[in-house]
């Protein structure tokens, strides 16, 4: 069984977490809006106790392939996961697997993987979800993986059958979807985006300045609260998604002594400190396209 299996060849690259959670957004969006012939599958896979069934036997054959000896190495889970990308790839390769452009001059995406996160693109084929339901068997035979298909869950773009996407999951053995719900952490957007979309951050900021007692706080207390809860939670989800930036929808409205730009300056000039969400969401997702158009060039 493993002579049939690509080997690990090369080194392995850095992985950065947002990177995939940059691709996977234009991918589903682009599944929504599709038209035409161009029907699109999204098979977003869980892993049935990912770090416990791999089988030493198959964690040594993916060290050794790569020139690793310590099997504690911190890694090795991502390593054997790679496994499965190089039969993918091979399968690409073969011409049997057709992932997704994401535009006309695009990258193809066939699937996106972090540790135990992991989505499959293709065509909407029963051919198609044959090959990546081959894939995924191949690999869990070689390495021990199991894989809960009662709750992965299958996408598909809106312009094929309901009988057709109802084929489909009966081939992947994975119930159909509309919301394949969270990406490393970030929801994947099926719909237009609104400021409700995000309302989940909204709400855990609420809960997490609710459970201080702020009005025993100095006024210099809450303002480091509030920087640092405001700081902390939008900014992964900020690192490759523009949030809608509208105003409190708050019914009570009060006077404002100082206007927001003053309480945004630096201390030293006169202000708190606290960074406007707009400004640092277009710096971090600015910081992401520079990062992207590097790693362009260099290929």
């Amino acid at each position: 069984m493993l002579t049939h299996v690509p080997l690990l060849r090369g080194s392995i690259g850095a992985i950065w977490m947002p990177s995939g959670s940059v691709f996977r957004y234009p991918v589903i969006r682009r599944k929504r809006f599709v038209k035409g012939r161009n029907d699109l599958l999204a098979w977003k896979i869980d892993l049935a106790k990912a770090y416990d069934k791999l089988q030493w036997s198959f964690i040594k054959l993916v060290l050794e392939e790569v020139g690793i000896g310590d099997p504690l190495y911190p890694y090795t889970f991502v390593l054997c996961m790679e496994k499965l990308s190089h039969i993918i790839h091979q399968k690409f390769l073969d011409g049997d697997w057709k992932p997704v452009k994401i535009s006309i001059n695009g990258p193809r995406i066939s699937h996106l993987f972090f540790t135990d996160n992991l989505i499959l693109f293709g065509q909407a084929s029963l051919h198609q979800a044959a090959f990546m339901r081959e894939a995924l068997d191949l690999f869990c035979d070689i390495s021990g993986q199991q894989i809960s298909f009662s709750k992965s869950r299958v996408h598909c773009s809106n312009n094929i059958s309901h009988g057709l996407a109802k084929a489909l999951a009966a081939v992947c053995g994975s119930p159909i979807t509309q919301n394949l719900g969270n990406y490393l952490g970030v929801p994947l957007i099926h719909v237009r985006v609104t400021k409700g979309t995000y309302n989940e951050i909204i709400e855990k900021t609420h809960k997490r300045l609710a459970a201080w007692k702020c009005a025993s706080l100095s006024f210099i207390s809450r303002c480091t609260l509030i920087k640092s809860v405001t700081f902390v939670l939008p900014t992964y989800v900020m690192q490759s998604i523009k949030l809608p930036m509208e105003g409190s929808n708050s019914d009570k409205r009060k006077i404002h002594l100082v206007k927001w730009d003053t309480v945004c300056l630096p201390k030293k000039l006169g202000g708190l400190g606290i960074r406007k969400m707009k400004l640092m969401n277009q710096s971090l997702l600015a910081k992401i396209g520079w990062r992207l158009y590097q790693l362009g060039r260099s290929n």
